[in-house]
Order: structure tokens, then sequence, then C-alpha cells
């Protein structure tokens, strides 16, 4: 399998975006335009949810069509980093947010001190309040992607933390999340570390509802960082403290996160040896979403149900036919062509165990002939047969074919 550990890309507030509800997506022209191309039109937004967060902040989730998620993916890519896209509101711009992180499947969220047609929000705040709010705007507005930018906020929460005001502590909670989100950019790994781990122990300290948010998040980056370390056991410990925190929180909001969390636990504890634990954690997943909503958690049982299949076949367990025909069917669901051909390809294995599949494999090669994957790996399935005295030469050929055909060369 690929040790791919799912990471919810970072989507907190470098600056403003500006939506409206459906009716006023009616009355209104909304539109994206990278390096003066449109990427993104009225037209393209599926859905559009907009709730406040705060007393003076708007949150917007919105997703696009495929052609302009492929779009957004395509021009959100490392080498664009810290480069704008501008958003027009009736021919009119209104912001121009920094590329942060690669976004894909289209499906963004976004927060902003605007209201639904753009007018900046003026709460009855004291004057030392909505001066700690313009100065914070002024660094995310104003600042570029730079060390220069992170000392402006080190200089920011030096200046106010101690200020017992709860608008004041949202904008310093913003402040840490921020600082270490540069810090990850700029691609300093032991320096984001130590950032994203200083957010999350302020965050702990917090009793302000809005730093759940911001503390789930940061635990993410963070146990994403501790596993592109190799720091696995680490890594481990961050994802079950995570899921202490909040997978029995009602607000579904982190029904996505706490999918992702299950299932980059069961990689880990694979990549540890733990085998054994790792198909617990994918059956609790798989057990706890047998009717999947969407796409991400569609993919991400797929992903759960082919990895247990997988250390099923290396462990000698009995193939459970209730896994292959969910990933059957929610492959289908999805038109997830790759997982299906990985599905039969577990299949034929676990038949070749007891008999020739010369003819499946036939099958198979006409079926899939087309198919190339990006992130599936075959070293476990290799260190398996190369280990294994009792594998058949079979089982060993069918591999080989098997990976001539799915990897990219």
């Amino acid at each position: 399998m690929s040790y791919y550990i799912k990471l919810i890309m970072i989507c907190t507030v470098l600056v403003n975006f500006v939506f409206g509800d459906d009716n006023l997506m009616k009355n209104h022209t909304y539109t994206f335009v990278f390096d003066g191309k449109v990427i993104v039109e009225n037209k393209n937004i599926k859905n559009i949810e907009v709730y406040k967060r705060k007393i003076d902040e708007f949150y917007y989730s919105f997703s696009l069509d495929k052609q302009s998620s492929k779009k957004l993916e395509s021009i959100t890519k490392k080498e664009n980093f810290g480069k704008t896209i501008d958003v027009y509101m009736d021919g009119k711009i209104v912001l121009s947010p920094h590329i942060i992180n690669n976004i894909k499947n289209g499906n963004i969220e976004i927060n902003s001190g605007y209201d639904f047609l753009g007018n900046e929000i003026i709460p009855n705040h004291t004057m030392l309040e909505n001066e700690v709010d313009r100065k914070y705007r002024d660094i995310v507005l104003s600042s570029d992607i730079s060390e220069n930018t992170i000392k402006k906020c080190d200089n920011f929460i030096s200046t106010y933390k101690n200020i017992n005001d709860v608008r004041v502590q949202e904008n310093i909670l913003d402040a840490y999340f921020y600082k270490a989100t540069i810090t990850h950019i700029l691609g300093n790994k032991e320096d984001a570390l130590k950032a994203y781990s200083e957010a999350v122990d302020i965050f702990d300290k917090s009793n302000l509802y809005f730093a759940n948010e911001q503390n789930s998040q940061a635990m993410f980056e963070k146990a994403f960082l501790l596993f592109e370390l190799s720091r696995y056991n680490e890594a481990l410990k961050v994802y079950e403290d995570f899921l202490l925190k909040f997978e029995n929180a009602k607000n579904p909001r982190w029904r996505v996160k706490v999918i992702y969390a299950i299932n980059n636990r069961a990689i880990i504890l694979d990549k540890l040896g733990r085998e054994n634990e790792a198909i617990e954690a994918y059956k609790t997943l798989i057990d706890r979403h047998k009717n999947p909503i969407g796409k991400y958690e569609i993919d991400e049982v797929i992903f759960a149900t082919i990895s247990k299949m997988e250390l099923d076949l290396i462990l000698g367990n009995s193939m459970d036919i209730h896994d292959y025909q969910r990933i059957k069917s929610l492959s289908k669901k999805s038109n997830n062509i790759e997982m299906m051909a990985l599905n039969d390809m577990f299949c034929i294995l676990n038949n070749a165990k007891s008999s020739t599949q010369d003819k499946e494999i036939k099958q198979w090669l006409i079926k899939y002939k087309n198919i190339k994957y990006k992130d599936w790996s075959f070293d476990e399935l290799e260190e398996w047969t190369n280990h294994e005295q009792d594998n058949n030469q079979y089982i060993k050929k069918y591999i080989a074919i098997f990976k001539m055909h799915l990897h990219r060369p």
C-alpha cells in the first residue's frame, strides 16, 4: 500500500473571502482570476454554506464543479505558493488571497470579516479591540510569505497576549496559527513543527470555542510533519490525542477530520509493525460509516477497506467477501476505477493461494489495461513474498504483473 498520510490542507485565513448564500448568488456575479485567466465563475459553484463563527466574522464553505476543481488544483501547486488569486464581485475586485496550499477536490472553507455583500463589519468594539483587530489585519493583508511575517506575528503576540478580552484573544489565536502556517510554507519542517506545537499548547489552554477549530487543524499539521520526519510514535500520539478530543464531538464539522484521523492512525500502526491493531482501526472506520456521505467519506471508507484487505492477505487471514462487495459498490458509486482494479487484484491474489489465476489475470488486464496508479506502492506485498516461504510462485508472478501495469513509470 502507499503510506500516504491524509492531510486536511491548510485553509486558514491568510486573507478574507467574500461569498453569499444562494439568493445572493443569483443576484451577484463572482469571478476568480489567476494570472489574467478566469478559473471560477458562478456556474462553477455547486454549493455554498454561510454561517457565523465569531461576532464579527462569517465563515464560508463552498464546492466547485469538476472542471474548476481541476483548474484550482493545477494552479495551487507549490511553485505558485505566495502568488494571489483575484476575487471579483460584480466586476469589481474585492480580495486577492495568497495561495498557501494545493487545493484538491474543489472543497474550500474560508472565513471573512465581511458580510454577504462585501461590506466590512464594524462591530461595537472598544478602541483597544479595534486597534488590535486592525493591526492583525494589517499583518495578514500586507505581509508576504517570509521570515519577516513570522517576526510580525511574534511581535503582535508578545504585545497583546496578556489582554483579557475575547475578541483580542481570538486575534492572538489566529496569529499563532498564521505564524505556524507561514513557517510550514517556507519549508523548514523542524521550525514549523515547533510553531504548530506552540499553537496546540496555546489552543489547549484557551476556553474559547473558536480555539477548537484551530486546535484540530494545528494537530493535523503537526502529525503530518512528524510522519514526514519519520517520527511515527509521536505522530501516532498526536492522532490519538485528536481522537480523544474530537471523535465524539456532536458538531458535524469534525466528522471528516475524525475519519481522516482514524485512517492516518491505522497507516502509522501498520508502519510500526502493529498490523493487527491497524486492521482493528480500519474495521472501526468501516463499521461506523457503512453508508458514507459524499465523496470524501466514500473515498476514505474505500481506502480503509482496501488497506484492510491487503493486511488480511499478508497476515494469512481469510478474505472477507463483504470487504470485496463494499469496495465494488462504493467504487461504482464514486466512479473510482482505480479502486475497482485494486479490489479485483486482491481477490485474485487471495484465490492464488490455492489455485492458478492465469485466466483471471488475462481478464483483469483487458478490463483495466489503461489503469495507472499514482499513489499505490507494492513494497509491503513484495516484502511479504520475499520473506514468506509458503508463498507459491504464482503469487510472486501475479504481483510482478500487477506492479508493471499499475505503476506509472
